[in-house]
């Protein structure tokens, strides 16, 4: 679910003084942990659901003599609680990282660092990595953007970012440059570079979302590129055909629900225009050549079975409308307010765990 996070803390540690490794689980498997010895630094980061395999992960490392430093969700919205399983803290973003290699390269590491979400420094990508490290995705993945400032309240992202930043132009011109002349010779990445943009909401700033579409619609060697836009990009019918002519192939959008109630409950404001027709907006897109993807959520305490059945028989009766890509229900992510809600309510089962957080439990 965060396939680049490795990718930018790596390239910004100096390699005059590192030889930078990375080990994604979802792609190489579970890391043994009688390899664990030999490390100087390791960096964890983790979406909720996997906290426990960082706090895991940590206790072989430690014990094979390396400092452990670790970020993502917890560590942002909790970082006093994440102290007692690592050497060293990071909330919010990525850009804390040269400040953490050079405090222990001077051997006065602090407990926690804090790099606001919100805030990207200037930094150059190193898509080299990928190969260096054995990992060879089909597409170029990259983000031009960080946060969303939408208040859904079943979001992390309200919390741990707050906010919406946009990464500089021609620092994304290099990435791009950078990434495909990186790639091996042998690959589809090469040949026949496409991009998956990561940000969190792609159409969060429009101007710089356009000047972006530009940038890949225009670039010599793309092919194609795709993001994650919030629902009412899909309305913005001339938006859409714009994208369509830049090489635009696929939009991951924020559906959630057909359920009106469902997004009244979770704030989502953003899906309920009103004389909006998303099935009439999805059937526009795909017509012009863009696949539109996304997740359904069903909320089990205030749907029966029988609803969510229902649902999803009228998605799978409709030829127009493509089924999700993926299914999950509302989880109360620790420290959204959709959580906090429930904290106060009483809501909560005794003794739940993180990785219950996941949406799938």
């Amino acid at each position: 679910m965060q396939p680049i996070s490795g990718l930018h803390i790596g390239s910004l540690i100096d390699p005059q003084y590192f030889d930078v490794r990375l080990h994604h689980e979802d792609w190489h498997g579970p890391f043994d942990p009688s390899r664990c010895a030999g490390y100087d630094l390791v960096f964890l980061s983790g979406l909720q659901p996997d906290f426990d395999r960082m706090r895991q992960l940590s206790y072989f490392f430690r014990r094979g003599g390396a400092t452990v430093v670790a970020g993502g969700s917890i560590c942002t919205s909790f970082p006093e609680f994440a102290t007692r399983f690592f050497d060293v803290v990071c909330a919010g973003g990525v850009d804390s990282v040269p400040d953490v290699v050079a405090d222990y390269l001077r051997g006065s590491l602090k407990s926690i660092y804090r790099s606001p979400a919100g805030q990207i420094s200037s930094y150059n990508v190193d898509h080299g990595l990928w190969a260096k490290s054995g990992i060879d995705p089909f597409f170029h993945l990259m983000e031009t953007s960080r946060g969303c400032r939408f208040k859904c309240n079943f979001c992390v992202m309200p919390t741990e970012v707050g906010t919406h930043a946009r990464y500089d132009l021609k620092t994304l011109a290099a990435e791009i440059d950078n990434a495909v002349s990186s790639s091996p010779l042998l690959s589809f990445r090469h040949w026949y570079p496409m991009v998956v943009l990561l940000d969190n909401n792609f159409s969060d700033d429009r101007a710089h979302m356009l000047q972006v579409a530009e940038m890949l619609g225009t670039h010599p060697r793309l092919h194609g590129w795709s993001a994650l836009v919030t629902q009412n990009v899909l309305h913005d019918r001339e938006l859409v055909r714009t994208l369509a002519r830049l090489k635009c192939i696929a939009l991951f959008a924020g559906l959630e629900s057909l359920d009106q109630e469902v997004l009244r409950r979770y704030n989502k404001t953003q899906n309920l225009i009103r004389r909006q027709n998303v099935i009439d907006d999805v059937t526009f897109a795909e017509s012009l050549g863009i696949a539109i993807l996304y997740g359904y959520l069903f909320d089990h305490r205030h749907q029966t079975a029988a609803d969510m059945e229902r649902q999803i028989q009228a998605i799978a009766a409709n030829p127009l409308m493509p089924m999700p890509v993926y299914l999950s229900v509302v989880a109360p992510l620790a420290g959204t307010a959709s959580f906090w809600d429930d904290l106060r309510s009483g809501l909560l089962a005794p003794d739940l765990q993180l990785r219950d957080l996941g949406g799938g439990t």
